[in-house]
């Protein structure tokens, strides 16, 4: 019987330091970094719905214009879609890192390890859309050098600057997703540590 009461107590006392555990209010700045990392995502899910308003803006009336040869059409639905997509996914990534779950450390690091994972996501994401732009242009390039051959033969900068110009920005995109992700991990795996030293106090 009094071992009994013995683990009763101690099952009290258990739940009595797990619900302080869970109590434990986050220091100042941690809540601070949280905070601009809410704000930042709803910047995220607004420029997501404006970047998709613009895409649509540019390419319906295109599509719906009589007389678009199938290849233009083609390069509309393919921008329109590519656009639907990281928009939708952009967004439902930002909606899951908005609020941390309690007012907590723990809560408020897991919410930073989870921001940090769509970081690195994020990351994934444009290195596979760049390498679908490089598969498009393979395509794409050939075509429009031979409709335009008279017009680039004429003026030669328009070569450098338009295909130019955008592998300058599909490498720099490549570049910064790979550093985006290599801080990120290295970010989540301080994280680790604070939540598992969370877990042991």
């Amino acid at each position: 019987m009094n071992l009994g009461k013995d683990l009763g107590k101690d099952l009290e006392w258990q739940t009595l330091v797990r619900d302080w555990k869970a109590n434990d209010a986050p220091p100042p700045g941690l809540a601070k970094r949280v905070k601009r990392g809410t704000l930042k995502a709803y910047a995220g899910i607004a420029l997501g719905i404006v970047a998709m308003a613009g895409i649509a803006a540019a390419t319906v009336p295109e599509l719906l214009r009589p007389g678009v040869s199938p290849l233009f059409y083609t390069v509309d639905i393919y921008c329109l879609l590519m656009g639907a997509a990281v928009t939708v996914v952009t967004i439902r990534a930002m909606l899951r890192t908005l609020r941390p779950e309690a007012q907590t450390t723990r809560a408020y690091l897991e919410i930073e390890k989870r921001r940090s994972k769509v970081e690195i996501h994020a990351a994934r994401l444009i290195r596979r859309m760049v390498l679908l732009m490089l598969a498009f242009n393979a395509l794409w390039a050939p075509w429009k050098l031979y409709v335009d051959r008279a017009a680039y033969a004429a003026q030669p900068w328009r070569l450098v600057v338009g295909f130019g110009g955008e592998g300058v920005i599909m490498a720099l995109l490549w570049i910064h997703s790979k550093f985006v992700r290599r801080r990120h991990e290295k970010r989540i795996a301080m994280l680790d540590e604070l939540l598992r030293a969370t877990a042991e106090d």
